[in-house]
């Protein structure tokens, strides 16, 4: 009885009293989870609209699993998630210091004023890349890509299907521009930026890719969603120097890759030559010093190539020492593509995307893209992806391969500074 009666009594103190313990614990909850939450938009739809966004995590993902399952795979990881027009991004990229090199600077400062107007409370001047800014650098750089690659095959979201419309059929016309309105892919392109290479192999590994003696950025197709995959890990670059720049011109290249194998939907894969030729080409315009490879005979990862390609292009075309033409464009993968095969590669793309303002290049790529004759379940024999190169390049362009190698000849002399 005395017991009841105290509890009586102190009902409405011992309320008060649960109700003081219990705030540091919601507060505690609230700090815990406070990393989700974007700090330059807060989820504000009339800012993330202003900015192009979508939505936040989770978000749709792969043909059996969306984000929530890449999370409870590495909840360690504390993957952030963003969905803008044409990209589902995860991020881990860590906050980082702002460069001190004054060019690299500039650089990143005009990227940040760029952001501003898009995030108002963006700091231009700030001391640290922290990682949601990190993550809204590289959903705009991602959506810049798009749009460079776009205008570069001189096409418009017109050209292609409004919504997905299923499975790929067996019998294709000619004129066939894919299932999807994402350069006739289905669905949009997801980007994986892990800070560790182990949680990239294992996510490679759920998707049944097989085990890699060492860690390698990923590619992976999304069948049933009609989405392509790349992801990577700024682990991967091997740089000490202006990570951040290093890191942006490898996703560059790389996504270039995919968004040209995705152009009217992926079905084959493209010649190594054309493939690199082409993602170099668009890198090295917006940045000279820049360049990257898919893969390459005896390649180094930790080694440093040398620059100035176009020199060393013109060089090779005075010196006879070139690649030529018809045994580059045979090489279905580019790890089978020397330094200088990879260098000659850029440098005919570069030539034939300089003739007619780039439209005949554009016909070019539509054309070794077309549909091809296949089996079902089966990718088309690359004799296939062959032959329609060989049938492009002269009625685009009306030169054989020996054609194109005297041509290009003229024009790397005429066009590359000696030095």
């Amino acid at each position: 009885m005395v017991i009841s009666h105290l509890v009586r009594r102190t009902r409405v103190a011992s309320s008060v009293l649960l109700l003081a313990l219990a705030l540091p614990t919601v507060a505690l909850a609230q700090d815990k989870n406070a990393w989700r939450t974007d700090p330059y938009t807060k989820a504000d739809p009339k800012i993330m609209a202003r900015a192009g966004y979508v939505k936040y995590g989770p978000l749709e993902w792969a043909d059996d699993h969306d984000t929530s399952k890449i999370d409870a795979m590495m909840p360690e990881a504390r993957i952030l998630w963003l969905e803008t027009k044409h990209f589902r991004i995860g991020s881990t990229l860590p906050t980082l210091a702002m460069p001190k090199d004054s060019k690299a600077k500039r650089r990143l400062g005009a990227e940040l004023k760029q952001l501003k107007k898009l995030l108002p409370s963006i700091k231009t001047k700030t001391k640290k890349l922290d990682r949601w800014l990190r993550l809204h650098l590289y959903a705009q750089r991602l959506e810049a890509i798009y749009a460079d690659v776009e205008k570069a095959l001189h096409v418009t979201a017109k050209d292609f299907p409004k919504k997905y419309v299923g499975k790929l059929p067996l019998n294709r016309p000619a004129t066939f521009m894919g299932l999807g309105p994402y350069l006739g892919m289905g669905d949009k392109m997801c980007v994986l930026l892990l800070n560790k290479p182990s949680n990239l192999m294992r996510y490679a590994a759920k998707c049944g890719q097989p085990a890699a003696k060492k860690p390698n950025p990923i590619a992976i197709h999304f069948f049933d969603r009609g989405s392509l995959l790349f992801g990577t890990s700024d682990k991967l670059v091997a740089t000490t120097k202006d990570p951040d720049y290093q890191l942006q011109a490898h996703v560059q290249f790389n996504m270039t890759v995919q968004l040209l194998h995705a152009f009217r939907h992926f079905s084959h894969s493209l010649p190594a030559w054309l493939a690199d030729g082409f993602a170099n080409s668009m890198l090295m315009a917006q940045h000279p010093t820049k360049h990257s490879f898919s893969g390459m005979k005896n390649w180094d990862r930790a080694k440093t190539y040398p620059g100035k390609w176009n020199v060393n292009c013109r060089r090779l075309a005075q010196n006879d020492f070139y690649s030529r033409g018809h045994a580059l464009s045979r090489h279905q993968s580019p790890y089978e593509l020397t330094f200088n095969d990879q260098m000659c590669s850029w440098s005919r793309v570069d030539y034939l995307r300089s003739i007619a303002g780039g439209k005949k290049f554009a016909e070019f790529v539509a054309l070794v893209s077309a549909p091809m004759p296949a089996l079902p379940g089966k990718a088309p024999d690359f004799a296939h992806v062959l032959k329609a190169q060989d049938e492009a390049l002269k009625a685009v362009f009306g030169m054989t391969w020996e054609e194109f190698d005297e041509a290009w000849l003229k024009y790397a002399i005429k066009k590359y500074p000696r030095k």
